[in-house]
Formats: C-alpha cells, sequence, structure tokens
C-alpha cells in the first residue's frame, strides 16, 4: 500500500510541454498492489505556445503495463475548447485522450485552452 502525489503536465506527442500558466497542476495517488487510484485536477489561465502533436497528459506517478491501452474512469474537461473529451487511454506513464466513437489511436490532436481539467481512473502497474 503507497500513497503519494504527483504532477501531471500537459504535453504533445511531438512537440514536448506547452507553454502554459498553471494555477492548479495537482496529481495524487493509491496503489494496492498492481493497482493504481489516481486523482488529477488541472487548471490553465494562459497558453502561450501549444506545441504540435497528440495531447497527452504526462507524469503518472507509475508506467502502465496493460497491453494496448486502457479507458480511463471519468474526464470532466473545459480544457480543449469546444471538443467534447468523453475518453482518455492510460499507455505507458501517459494519458492520451478521445471522443465518443472515436478509435482508441490515433489519439486527438485538439488544441488547448484555458480551463480546467479533472480526471480520476485506474490503471494497472507492475
Amino acid at each position: 500500500y503507497e500513497e503519494g502525489s504527483f504532477t501531471p503536465t500537459l504535453t504533445r506527442s511531438t512537440g514536448g510541454a506547452i507553454s502554459a500558466t498553471y494555477t492548479s497542476q495537482a496529481g495524487a495517488y493509491t496503489k494496492v498492489g498492481n493497482l493504481v487510484y489516481f486523482q488529477i485536477n488541472i487548471a490553465l489561465t494562459a497558453i502561450a505556445s501549444q506545441g504540435s502533436g497528440y495531447a497527452i497528459l504526462s507524469g503518472l506517478p507509475f508506467a502502465s503495463n496493460q497491453l494496448g491501452y486502457t479507458q480511463i474512469s471519468h474526464v470532466s474537461c473545459n480544457t480543449f475548447g469546444s471538443t467534447d473529451i468523453e475518453k482518455a487511454f492510460c499507455s505507458s506513464a501517459v494519458i492520451y485522450f478521445g471522443t465518443t466513437g472515436a478509435t482508441d489511436f490515433p489519439p486527438l490532436q485538439i488544441a488547448y485552452t484555458t480551463g480546467i481539467l479533472r480526471i480520476c481512473g485506474t490503471y494497472k502497474t507492475s
């Protein structure tokens, strides 16, 4: 059993970290055996640069050992403007975002906007 915190960061698959002002950038987890339960809260107030590629949230406390992608249980979000985020997939130690009806991969190439992103979920690790 282990509890802790981590710092989630919005990044891009080919352009690295975005240049943004975070007013909240918090993650908490509980690990029981090989299951990781986590909560993320991010709030952006300004974005100077978007980067390029898929929208990714990095910084999870442990890498996933799932084959393929594991769907995350809940996403509450307005950090992607009018894009309706309804799926998130955990692979390695990052989260990719998707929409209803979208295939698991490739994930979305969407613009970040100011707002709040909240995610909670569970994934398996080694």
